[in-house]
Formats: C-alpha cells, sequence, structure tokens
C-alpha cells in the first residue's frame, strides 16, 4: 500500500515543480516531440560523400619493407602515396530555398576532401551535390542540389537564450542506417570549450553547446532543435572511447552558425576580422599588481607591428573592458565578441591603462592566420658563456645569442631580452610557470636589455615595493608573449617557515 502511494504522490509533486517553473521563467512547450519530428524530419537529409585521403596504412607497410633509401622502392623507383577513394556519410539540415534549389548545412568534416557528394531525401531519392563553400575552423560547410520536390526549410533559433535543463533534439542519419532518426535529450552545458577541455586543435568554436541526446557516427551535420522545431545547433562532436555515443554531444551554437553560412552562400568563403593581438586571462596577483579592482576584462600581452590594434593605440599590458559596449566579463569573452566584429568598420574598443579608460578605435582588417600555439621547450644543459641566477626568485639567465635564438626558434629580430637559461625545481620562479627558453622582455614595464639588469631591476622593486607583485612580460615558445605577476609574498613566507 505504501509503494502504491508513492507512485500516486511523485506524479503530483512533479507536476506542481513543472508548473512553478513554467510560470517563474515562461518555458511552456506547445509541442511533443512527436510534433517536432513531424515537422522537421524531410527538412533533414543524409549526406554522402566520395573522399580522396591519403593511405597511410599503405604508405608505412611499405616502409617498412625498404632496405636502402626510404624514399625509393627495391627498384630504385620513387615512391608515391597514392590516395584512395573513401566513403564518408553524416547529416544535413535545408535553411535556404531559391526556386528549385536548395541549399543544405553540413559539416566540413564530412566532404573535406569529396570528389562527388549525394544529398539523400526522407523519400530515399538521391540527389548529386555541389559545394558552396566550406569553413574548416567551425566545421561548417554548405551544398545545394536541385530538385522539383517541395520540401520545407529550418528555422534559426536562438541559442543565446538557451538555459541548462531545456530540451533538445536531434536529427540525423546514425551509423548511415539510412532515413531520419530521431533521440533527445538536455542541454548539459553551454559555451565549452573543448580547445582547453579536451586539448584538441585550435579551432575558432569556443563555446559549443553540450546536450545529453545522443550524436551518434553519422548523425554530424544534422540539426540539433528546440521544441518549436528551430535549429539552435549544428551536431559536430561526441566524448567516446568506444566510438559511440556516451550522452556528451556538442553542436556548434546557432548564433555562430548561422553568420557562417550566410558568409559561405554569400562569398564562398568567410571573412573574419583581425585585430593584431595575443591577450591573456587576468589573475588576482596581476590585478594587485595593475592595482585592478576585478579580473574581469582581457589583458593585452602582444601587438603585431602594422596590426589595426597598433594603429589604433592599443599596447602590451591594456587591459579590455569592452567592445562596442558589450562587456568583457572573462577572457573567452574577447573571442565570442571580436568574432561579431565586421572587417572594415571601425570598433570601440574600451581600455584600462595605468587605472584610467580610454576609447579606441581600430579598424579591423581580414583575418590573416590562425596562430599555432607551440608547447613550451625545455632543454637541459644549455652551453652558456655568460650567466646570471637570481636567489630571490630561483632562475638564471644568460644572453639571447643567435643560437639561442635559432634553438628555441625565436625568429622574430625584435624580440629583445634575456633567455631564461634555468629554473630551480621547486623554486619560487617554476611556481609561476617560467620555463627554459622564456624570453624576459620586461620587468615592471621596465625594458630588459641585458643580463645584469635582472637583479637589479628585482631588488629595487622588492626594497622599493615590498607588497607588491613582480610584474614580468615573457616571450614563450617562440610564439606569444604573457604577463606573469611573480608575488614575492610568497619568497617571504618561505623565508619565516610557513
Amino acid at each position: 500500500m505504501r509503494y502504491k502511494f508513492s507512485l500516486l504522490i511523485l506524479p503530483t509533486a512533479f507536476l506542481i515543480t513543472c508548473g512553478a517553473f513554467a510560470k517563474k521563467d515562461t518555458v511552456l512547450y506547445k509541442r511533443s516531440f512527436a510534433d517536432v519530428a513531424k515537422m522537421a524530419k524531410d527538412s533533414v537529409v543524409n549526406v554522402a560523400s566520395l573522399n580522396l585521403e591519403q593511405d597511410e596504412k599503405e604508405m608505412a607497410q611499405r616502409m617498412r619493407n625498404l632496405f636502402v633509401d626510404p624514399k625509393k622502392d627495391l627498384f630504385g623507383v620513387e615512391m608515391l602515396n597514392a590516395p584512395r577513394r573513401v566513403g564518408a556519410v553524416g547529416s544535413g539540415f535545408i535553411i535556404k530555398k531559391e526556386g528549385h534549389t536548395y541549399y543544405v548545412v553540413t559539416n566540413h568534416h564530412i566532404i573535406e576532401n569529396g570528389i562527388s557528394m549525394r544529398i539523400i531525401l526522407a523519400d530515399e531519392t538521391i540527389h548529386r551535390a555541389t559545394l558552396v563553400g566550406k569553413d574548416p575552423d567551425t566545421d561548417i560547410a554548405v551544398l545545394k542540389f536541385e530538385t522539383m520536390t517541395n520540401l520545407k526549410v529550418l528555422e534559426w533559433g536562438n541559442s543565446d537564450a538557451l538555459h541548462i535543463g531545456e530540451w533538445s533534439i536531434v536529427l540525423g542519419n546514425p551509423y548511415g542506417l539510412g532515413g531520419t532518426s530521431l533521440t533527445t535529450g538536455v542541454i548539459s552545458y553551454l559555451a565549452r570549450d573543448l580547445n582547453l577541455s579536451m586539448g584538441n586543435k585550435q579551432t575558432l568554436v569556443d563555446n559549443y553547446i553540450q546536450t545529453e541526446a545522443a550524436i551518434n557516427p553519422g548523425n554530424s551535420g544534422g540539426p540539433l532543435l528546440n521544441m518549436e522545431g528551430k535549429v539552435i545547433g549544428v551536431n559536430t562532436s561526441i566524448i567516446s572511447t568506444s566510438g559511440s555515443n556516451h550522452s556528451v554531444g556538442f553542436a556548434v551554437p546557432a548564433s555562430l552558425a548561422r553568420k557562417i553560412v550566410e558568409e559561405l552562400m554569400t562569398h564562398r568563403k568567410v571573412h573574419r576580422a583581425w585585430f593584431g593581438t595575443s591577450a591573456q586571462a587576468l589573475t588576482q596577483d596581476i590585478c594587485d599588481y595593475f592595482g585592478l579592482k576585478s579580473t574581469d576584462g582581457a589583458l593585452i600581452t602582444t601587438v603585431t607591428k602594422g596590426s589595426p590594434a597598433e594603429k589604433a593605440g592599443i599596447k602590451p599590458g591594456d587591459v579590455v573592458i569592452s567592445i562596442n559596449g558589450k562587456p568583457i566579463k572573462k577572457f573567452a569573452d574577447l573571442t565570442i565578441i571580436g568574432k561579431q566584429l565586421k572587417v572594415g568598420k571601425p570598433s570601440d574598443f574600451e581600455v584600462l591603462r595605468n587605472r584610467n579608460r580610454l576609447v579606441l578605435h581600430p579598424v579591423l582588417q581580414e583575418y590573416q592566420e590562425h596562430e599555432t600555439f607551440k608547447d613550451n621547450l625545455r632543454f637541459e644543459n644549455l652551453p652558456l658563456e655568460d650567466h646570471v641566477y637570481n636567489d630571490d626568485f630561483n632562475f638564471g639567465v644568460t644572453s639571447l645569442t643567435p643560437q639561442f635564438r635559432q634553438r628555441f626558434d625565436i625568429g622574430d629580430l625584435n624580440i629583445d631580452g634575456v633567455l631564461i637559461s634555468d629554473v630551480k625545481e621547486e623554486g619560487i620562479a617554476e611556481q609561476f610557470t617560467f620555463t627554459q627558453g622564456d624570453v624576459i622582455l620586461e620587468i615592471n614595464e621596465k625594458k630588459v636589455h641585458h643580463i645584469n639588469d635582472i637583479n637589479f631591476i628585482i631588488k629595487e622593486s622588492l626594497r622599493l615595493h615590498p607588497e607588491k607583485p613582480v610584474l614580468f612580460l615573457l616571450h614563450r615558445g617562440g610564439s606569444h608573449n604573457t604577463f606573469v605577476a611573480v608575488n614575492s609574498k610568497i619568497k617571504t613566507q618561505k623565508e619565516g617557515g610557513h
């Protein structure tokens, strides 16, 4: 009897809770999953692509059979790694119609090396597709095909208005089985940055929608829908150890995908704005040095010569706090808001410099190149001609010779400073991420030209301002600059035995 009572009371409590939630947040679903599937399934297509790919396994086997010259086979003929034809299947959805021509959104990785592409509709008819444009940095591609059949077009939804816990629907073609399958699940996370959390190759998407709706192989490129049947994302990847779904899938948000698709349909490629800086998040120690009240904003570390940023007067050490009136609350906001800026049009960058607010107006240029940051290099037994050691922070420096420039891949001759030659294990410098091969450019905003400058500037700083961190500007990995604020209080605590 008690068991039956529990069954009766739980649904009642659930209805009351849902009603209160709906009243508070006005989330009322007018459609069921079946309604959304009926409305949208004919607009979801299967994408089949015949791709040319290098046969790396065959090449590796041939290489293992060689005796002398690794570039030639036994008869002295140079080996060629001929590409092979590989089929790829995925999903897509119709987003625009012009007469009898339909435009389909899918993933770039499905058709990346495609030589022949087909669209399979819900009625199983097959149509030849042609490429409109593709963008590997967001994994978005647009195809088009023609048919006399009258097909529905899906509408974009507002991904910026999503909340964790809302229902989401995945439609697509899992495992190439054919037809259109449906899975459901709640939005489990918003603005997921896979570049940071998973160590993936750098992409220009740092705000993926994470959903529990199953996204299996073959679902890539299909739509993530809300309960209104509108597209809130483009399904693109999963986390899996076996290749199948583990209820953790990711979609490019509609707010970004829509802009990319419109660019591809208009220009066949994406015109991205380029500012010409590198930046980093603010730490509390860096805020203490600059006298900032909060860690809101993004700290500029590098300004490229001749860039829009340099022309507008942006300098390393500036803290960007808003762009076009939109606040930069966290470091990721700089990228998210920056993607919305237009090439050739001035923007309003509000920055903090020496605690003063400035508004600068860079005119952004076309995106030039996507930087690939290298891992920090660690080398041992450097041949040192001259060397100075700092006992306050436990690291040593040497002159930045042409040999060291080559060894640490510091090709920019404008990089002027001293090379960190050794970092004491568990010392102060190591705790603050100093790495052998880093170049010290500035200390407390003073240029460092000679190894003897190190101890003089550090000791002067500790004597005059013992309560403040010491700010270092480092050139790291041969590719970018970064600020590091070393808290001198840690040294005092160690000496005091705390």
